[in-house]
Formats: structure tokens, sequence, C-alpha cells
């Protein structure tokens, strides 16, 4: 056990989408130590909530960042890259690529895609996405979709000639 509290220190200061292979084979260890594997999704829980944190924190950054930039210049910036911050303050800490960002008709929407690793729009009433949004922002409601034809939904010219 003392060698996998040894591992969980190498990799705890590094960011989570750079520790997922790691992490799974310690989880995978786990399962020989019963302690160990009673402890691990407090383990897991406790990446989930670091990288959450994270997230919020960075999309908060962004936010003021965008509202600095406005003032100052009189526009909206174009890109991340704009706001002049570190890298690192504007990666999704769950995939190690840009948090998304987009201007809505309220307000602007920053968002990390969350542990899923899907890009959800921004939807945070199920906890999969991650970020800050205007007051009263929802996403569009999803499109249903296309069901598949039927026996039943056959046309004249699927159907043939009986003698």
């Amino acid at each position: 056990m003392a060698d996998q509290t040894d591992q969980l220190y190498a990799v705890a200061d590094r960011p989570s989408y750079e520790t997922k292979g790691e992490r799974a084979e310690m989880q995978a260890a786990a399962a020989q130590h019963i302690l160990t594997e009673l402890a691990w999704p407090s383990i897991d829980a406790t990446w989930d909530a670091r990288d959450r944190v994270q997230a919020n924190l960075r999309c908060l950054r962004i936010l003021n960042a965008i509202q600095a930039y406005e003032e100052k210049n009189g526009a909206e910036p174009a890109e991340l890259a704009d706001l002049e911050l570190p890298v690192e303050a504007t990666t999704d800490p769950f995939t190690g690529d840009p948090l998304k960002w987009r201007k809505t008709d309220t307000g602007w929407l920053i968002y990390s895609v969350g542990r899923d690793g899907v890009d959800n729009g921004g939807k945070f009433n199920n906890i999969t996405d991650h970020g800050v949004a205007p007051i009263g922002w929802q996403p569009a409601e999803e499109e249903p979709a296309d069901e598949e034809p039927t026996d039943d939904d056959q046309t004249d010219d699927d159907q043939t000639d009986a003698p």
C-alpha cells in the first residue's frame, strides 16, 4: 500500500488529462488491496473535484479578462490569445484542450467539457459541463433524432406487386 501512496503523490500535482493512464493502472492495482480498493472512489472523487474547481476558476479568469479587454479596446476579443493569459489559464483541466467560449445573446458562456470529455454545449444542469454563463442562460433544446423508417413507412415504389 505504501508503493501505491507513493504513486499517488507522484501524479497528484499533474493535470488529470496527463495521468489518466497511470491512474487507471493504479485503480486496477488497488483491487489487490482491500483498503486501497475501498479508498479508491474517494481518491477519484478528489481528483474530479479538483478539476471542477480549477475549471470554474479558469472560466472566471477568462470572463474577467474578456471584460477588461472589452473595456480597454472597445471591442470583443476574437480569440483566447487576445486576452494575453497564460496558456494554462485557458486550458481545460479535464482534456488539455482550450476551454470553450462564445458570446450568447445575454453574455459570455465559458466552460469546460467536464469529466466525460464531451462538449454538451455548456449544459450545467446535469453537471456535465462546468463554467460560467449569463444569469438564466439555458442551452438550446436538442432536436429529436430522425427515426428509422419502418415497414409501414414504405412508399409505393418500395412495394412489390403480388401475383
